[in-house]
């Protein structure tokens, strides 16, 4: 019984400790601010239409009472500013004038006037490495292969296998003749080679 009570403890705080980490999005803001410019920058999040209130200090006539922009969430001011405005207003907890997106859409379009990689290095002149086989004294014929093999039991075995025959003069004086074989056999599952 007494282990119970206090399972019933630890459960009770435990079940208080986790909620009171909650926040929750407050809707209705209430502000007062001073004027400086002809445009007031009232919240960054959408707002709700038909919510806003607000009051100037000194009083303006109706006419004279500033513009609701609720794309830019501002207030405009035409001719006379007060020198302070009391807001209330409702938001919502997004921005719906923003674009959320996970990539920039403007990847998916390309201008075709522009390098297709601009982080592309291209050289002009050539580099040796294009002229290392470019030698016009030597034949070269070969193939390489590779294989995999599946066995009955679950098995499996990768082959590889490369012939290689250059033959011709390296220089006027040097003759080459080459064969060169590797076949890389593998060791099968029980040890041996097949």
């Amino acid at each position: 019984m007494v282990r119970l009570r206090q399972y019933a403890w630890l459960y009770i705080f435990l079940s208080l400790g986790l909620s009171s980490h909650a926040q929750f999005f407050k809707t209705a803001v209430s502000k007062v601010y001073s004027v400086k410019g002809d445009t007031l920058l009232l919240d960054s999040l959408s707002l709700v239409q038909g919510s806003l209130q607000l009051k100037c200090y000194p009083a303006l006539d109706s006419l004279q009472m500033p513009s609701v922009l609720y794309n830019k969430h501002a207030l405009l001011f035409k001719n006379i500013k007060p020198d302070s405005i009391w807001v209330q207003y409702l938001r919502y907890p997004i921005n719906f004038e923003k674009r959320y997106y996970h990539k920039s859409p403007d990847i998916l379009y390309s201008d075709m006037t522009r390098r297709g990689n601009p982080y592309n290095i291209q050289f002009n002149q050539k580099s040796s490495q294009e002229n290392l086989f470019l030698n016009d004294g030597l034949s070269k014929n070969g193939n390489i292969s590779r294989g995999i093999s599946f066995g009955n039991t679950q098995d499996v075995v990768v082959n590889s296998n490369l012939n290689l025959q250059v033959n011709g003069k390296l220089t006027p004086d040097i003759d080459m003749v080459m064969a060169a074989t590797d076949n890389n056999i593998p060791f099968q599952a029980d040890g041996t080679t097949a």
